[in-house]
């Protein structure tokens, strides 16, 4: 019996259904995650026992079954409330909130005159002996 002399119904048993292809695509993914994750989970040891001064943490969670995977070399990392106490937020500046302010200017108390500078071998140097009240004072 050739190809073009399959009836219908035998055809029908040929092409693999899509339950079935689902189950064969499911466990291939199934299948490539476990290696995927084998092989991170070696380099992480790897990665521990080559740089002795680093700790590894980390967490694999599937979103289908939500299923955690973690590894550790023994460090566990801190909670969020200790990383809010140990990495403060950081200011965030836009290029809006610079135009809001005025040009800073300095205060005539924290100027120096130039003539209290006096060369010593081609550099400048303040004596330290003035203050700045004195300086302006004549």
């Amino acid at each position: 019996m050739n190809q073009q002399q399959i009836k219908y119904s035998e055809q029908q048993l040929l092409l693999p259904t899509s339950i079935e292809r689902m189950k064969k695509e499911r466990k291939k993914r199934s299948n490539m995650f476990s290696k995927r994750r084998a092989t991170l989970i070696k380099k992480a040891q790897e990665l521990h026992r080559e740089c002795d001064d680093i700790d590894v943490f980390f967490i694999v969670r599937d979103r289908r079954s939500n299923k955690i995977w973690q590894y550790s070399n023994g460090y566990n990392p801190p909670t969020i409330t200790e990383m809010q106490s140990i990495y403060p937020l950081p200011v965030i500046l836009r290029p809006q909130d610079g135009r809001e302010q005025s040009p800073r200017e300095i205060p005539p108390s924290t100027i120096i005159p130039t003539a209290l500078f006096h060369p010593q071998n081609g550099h400048y140097y303040a004596p330290t002996n003035y203050t700045s009240a004195e300086a302006y004072s004549d």
